[in-house]
């Protein structure tokens, strides 16, 4: 026998001494009790733990004695995000009654995931799988990583676990009975499929709402729902399971981007719920600085370096500055703000216990795990009833707008009342004066020639008409008003005679647009001299306007036919005019008197 051989033989029998003598001592630090009898889950706790910095460490390797003899009993830490880590633990069952057991890991996010076990002095692969394979490579169609344990054969088994996570969390691994997964997992996706048909039901309403009201805050919160529902999925996996099973990169995806997705939402939410932008400028500004910092921290992390868990918790100086403006509007007596505090508080309290446990800084439980759940359900429910306060805060501020409204056109009925008893006294001095003047003219010019008495008498005649309101033909009235120039002196005559006042802002100064129209100095709104009148928008010569109103106002049964015949226009023209001209009498009837002219300005806004 040569010596390479003897020295092969006795470094293969230290080999497997150190083995044998691994496992004994395996089988005292690393052994874990099931007893079927005592609890429904049992928390691997006792497991060995190794990291593996290199990456290099495979299952061939982590037998030999230099790396098996590393595993310590230790409570996991996820220091090193690039490293991988092996677990080692033995499963002894202290129930021969019941034989059939599950491994299950309840934290979803394991990057990769494989299960050995310890068989005929060797490792045999179980489950190579994790969050960044596709969902097929599961074992068990679930949202855990579970692998079923039978004790058929032998009391004692034992498995080796090599796992790598890229996200801040724990690593908690369970035992539990095999009926107890089933029970446990129909009530959890039962609870599931609850939470996440209010999700909808809540966006599908508010959805209704923003199409019905035309409110941009039920949009935006339809948006916060979804990202809500994103959250939840990503973090309890059920995503992964149903909606995107066989593209794992969506994991990374949603994981990285979701949670800024969710805090624009959520700002762009509540400073819309609490009209921050309006009410509390300081903190609007304030809360969008803080977020506008985080993206920074963020992308530069995430581009060029990665940032100490220091930066990690300026993730909440957003929400808790929202929470803050929320608390202040609820202090300056905002009752929707009430509601908002007190939702928001449940919110709140489940972001902080998931960015706590999702960094690894917080223990694994039922309510930790689904603390987000929680938090949102019982916001949903209150927000819900915020939303309507909101509603109903917002139709009192709308009925007391109307209301102010009706006071301002009651205001300004009375003034247009005033203004056509003064027109009307004017009117009448003017007549005396024209009636004085004419007088006089008669007496003056009674040596002129019949030609130039005869034109007097006419004028005179035509303006008495006017006055009088006595029927004429188109080309007698064409004489009072020849050409649409006069009509538009006429119009700007009656309109602008007790002074200018804009109709949008109220100012009084002015600057002239052309001969008849006016530019305010102030807002710069340009008011033509059809404007707020009968005669505004219409498609044919004021000159034509002027004579059917003024005839309709003589004849209320002449017939559009009959206007038509009277002046070169259609029958539809006149028509639609003289329903017009109708719609105006019935406006002023028993609230003005006078002549076809107080029916010019009957409209109070434009058509």
């Amino acid at each position: 026998m040569s010596m390479r051989t003897i020295s092969s033989y006795i470094f293969f029998c230290s080999l497997l001494i150190s083995l044998v003598s691994g496992r004994k001592a395996l089988a005292i630090q690393d052994t874990i009790l099931l007893d079927a009898s005592k609890d429904a889950q049992i928390p691997l706790f006792k497991a060995s733990m190794l990291m593996d910095s290199t990456r290099n460490i495979d299952a061939s390797s982590i037998l030999s004695p230099r790396f098996w003899n590393q595993f310590k009993s230790q409570e996991f830490t996820n220091s090193q995000l690039s490293a991988y880590y092996w677990m080692r633990f033995t499963l002894r069952n202290q129930s021969p009654e019941y034989k059939r057991w599950c491994i299950e890991l309840v934290d979803p996010h394991i990057t990769e995931f494989e299960l050995y076990e310890w068989k005929d002095s060797s490792l045999q692969l179980l489950s190579n799988t994790g969050y960044h394979f596709p969902f097929s490579t599961k074992a068990y169609h679930h949202k855990n990583f579970i692998y079923e344990v039978n004790f058929e054969e032998q009391v004692y088994k034992t498995y080796l676990i090599r796992f790598k996570s890229k996200s801040q969390n724990s690593f908690t691994i369970l035992a539990r009975k095999a009926d107890v997964v089933v029970r446990y997992s129909l009530r959890e996706y039962y609870l599931l499929g609850l939470f996440y048909g209010v999700l909808l039901v809540m966006a599908l309403y508010n959805l209704f709402l923003f199409f019905s009201i035309r409110e941009l805050t039920y949009l935006y919160y339809v948006g916060y729902i979804i990202s809500c529902a994103l959250v939840s999925f990503s973090e309890d996996g059920t995503g992964f399971q149903y909606l995107w099973p066989e593209f794992p990169t969506l994991n990374i995806f949603i994981g990285t981007w979701n949670p800024i997705f969710f805090m624009l939402i959520f700002v762009v939410y509540a400073s819309s719920f609490l009209r921050l932008r309006e009410r509390q400028p300081l903190w609007y500004k304030s809360i969008w600085a803080a977020t506008g910092a985080y993206l920074l921290l963020f992308l530069y992390q995430l581009l060029f370096a990665e940032f100490p868990k220091a930066y990690i918790p300026f993730y909440l100086i957003p929400f808790g500055l929202v929470y803050l403006a929320g608390v202040y509007a609820l202090v300056k007596g905002k009752k929707s703000a009430l509601y908002f505090v007190l939702a928001y508080s449940f919110i709140f309290l489940s972001i902080i216990i998931t960015f706590l446990r999702t960094n690894g800084w917080g223990d694994v439980g039922f309510l930790a795990v689904y603390s987000f759940n929680f938090g949102f359900f019982f916001e949903v429910l209150i927000l819900t009833y915020a939303m309507s306060e909101r509603f109903k805060e917002e139709k009192l501020r709308r009925e007391a707008a109307q209301r102010e409204m009706i006071k301002h056109l009651q205001e300004r009925e009375k003034f247009q009342e005033k203004l056509n008893r003064e027109l009307e006294s004017r009117v009448q001095e003017r007549t005396a004066e024209l009636e004085e003047a004419n007088l006089e003219i008669s007496r003056m010019n009674q040596l002129l020639s019949e030609h130039n008495l005869a034109l007097q008498q006419d004028v005179k005649q035509i303006s008495l008409e006017r006055i009088t309101q006595q029927e004429m033909s188109f080309e007698e009235f064409s004489k009072i008003y020849p050409d649409e120039n006069a009509c538009y002196d006429y119009l700007a005559e009656l309109k602008w005679s007790l002074g200018y006042r804009c109709k949008k802002c109220g100012n009084l100064k002015f600057n002239p647009i052309g001969s008849h129209s006016r530019r305010c100095n102030k807002c710069k709104y340009i008011e033509s001299v059809t404007a707020f009148t009968i005669f505004h928008s219409i498609k044919f010569p004021i000159q034509h306007a002027f004579y059917m109103l003024f005839i309709i106002n003589i004849r209320k049964d002449i017939k559009p036919e009959e206007l038509s015949s009277l002046i070169p226009l259609s029958e539809k023209s006149c028509g639609s005019f003289k329903r017009k001209v109708q719609a105006a009498e019935k406006s002023v009837k028993g609230k003005s008197k006078g002549g076809w002219e107080r029916l010019i300005f009957f409209f109070d806004k434009e058509d």
